[in-house]
């Protein structure tokens, strides 16, 4: 199975700190006015109708900002900090365009910096480098497009209730045709709150690879056998999963490696949990929860590792669902919740909590140089009765 955990929309007004979703970017040179400079566009390419969600990499993105599709402005910039635009492309003839950013501190257009295409990612993307690695197949045809995702995850059932109820170990893979977008959009940005919506997959369709794949890593190996649309492995115990390991992934039947696809998480230390919990009386009603409380975890250290706290609000007299949401925090040793998360909660209201430590990868497809993005969650399901 997928662990998915995935939130939209609605965002509590948190600081944004930016969020690194494994997409490699688009590498651009000579982009500078001042200090406003553009680094990266990430995709280049999107159809004529528009719509392709693209991230802008720079400096100088403070104040009044800007950017137009040759004249074109666009109105629906969201801005996750001096570094980082977030915007979608509008409709726009097939063939390279000219991006131009503009803020208080200048103003850069960059030449062909974004290509309409409805057949797929161009091969010639003009003064933009990709940055791919020649893999020897001939064929860059998914370059700056996902193509494929890598899961390996480790969760604990019950943990909130001071005892480990049973683990979920899970191992995934797929690799399919190359589309732009990403298989972790539904990621909050780090310091930020959303709702929960449905999960989305970035594809349906997988490459016939033959019956079986492996992740291998030089202390062990998990095979996952071909089911329905995705490569899963089966019967994986907590002996399986090994944290802070590197695994390549590999199709023997085709002869194909993908060399490290999925980095596992971490675990949290003796530092795990939630604070402000009071002990109750029986066993199934044994922890509160309240707008004051706040969660601890032992610091992992590496880059790439956040922290995902998933809420479900259950009605405490009948169970049905009153709202999901997650928030997503720095991977700092402590997050203390947004004093009005829990608004519309009444006393005795049901709260299932995910607390997830979460670790990103990318790593690049020898088929067509699309990116392969790989995640490990490691982390606890619980529940508490909500109080004011």
């Amino acid at each position: 199975m997928w662990l998915w955990i995935l939130i939209a929309c609605d965002e509590y007004g948190l600081q944004s700190d930016g969020l690194d979703t494994g997409i490699e970017t688009e590498e651009i040179t000579d982009s500078c006015d001042g200090e406003l400079c553009v680094d990266s566009i990430s995709p280049n390419w999107g159809p004529t109708s528009g719509g392709t969600e693209l991230r802008i990499y720079g400096t100088g993105f403070d104040g009044n900002i800007g950017v137009s599709f040759d004249r074109l402005e666009v109105s629906n910039i969201t801005r996750l900090g001096p570094n980082e635009l977030v915007l979608t492309s509008p409709q726009g003839p097939s063939g390279p365009i000219d991006i131009t950013v503009w803020s208080d501190y200048g103003e850069v257009t960059l030449s062909d910096g974004f290509t309409y295409s409805d057949s797929g990612a161009p091969v010639d993307t003009g003064n933009i480098d990709t940055g791919n690695t020649d893999t020897g197949s001939g064929n860059n045809s998914g370059a700056g497009m996902v193509g494929g995702v890598v899961e390996y995850s480790m969760i604990v059932d019950g943990f909130l209730l001071a005892t480990a109820e049973g683990y979920l170990v899970t191992a995934n893979a797929m690799l399919h045709s190359p589309a732009p977008g990403s298989w972790l959009s539904w990621m909050a940005p780090v310091g930020s709150c959303l709702n929960f919506t449905d999960p989305v997959p970035l594809s349906n369709m997988p490459l016939s690879l033959g019956s079986w794949a492996y992740l291998t890593a030089p202390n062990g190996s998990i095979p996952m056998q071909m089911n329905g649309t995705k490569y899963a492995g089966a019967n994986l115990g907590t002996s399986d999963y090994i944290k802070g390991n590197t695994y390549d992934l590999s199709f023997p039947e085709q002869g194909i490696e993908i060399p490290d696809a999925v980095t596992t998480a971490m675990g949290m230390g003796q530092n795990f949990g939630p604070s402000h919990f009071f002990a109750g009386g029986d066993y199934t009603a044994n922890y509160y929860m309240s707008t004051s409380t706040y969660f601890t975890w032992d610091v992992d250290g590496d880059a790439s590792s956040t922290m995902l706290f998933i809420f479900d609000v259950l009605d405490g007299s009948n169970g049905m669902s009153l709202g999901k949401f997650q928030c997503h925090s720095p991977d700092t040793g402590s997050y203390q919740l947004p004093p009005d998360i829990f608004t519309g909660a009444l006393y005795g209201d049901l709260i299932v909590i995910q607390m997830l430590r979460l670790r990103t990868t990318n790593s690049i497809s020898p088929i067509d140089e699309s990116i392969i993005e790989g995640f490990s969650t490691t982390g606890g399901i619980g529940v508490a009765f909500f109080v004011q």
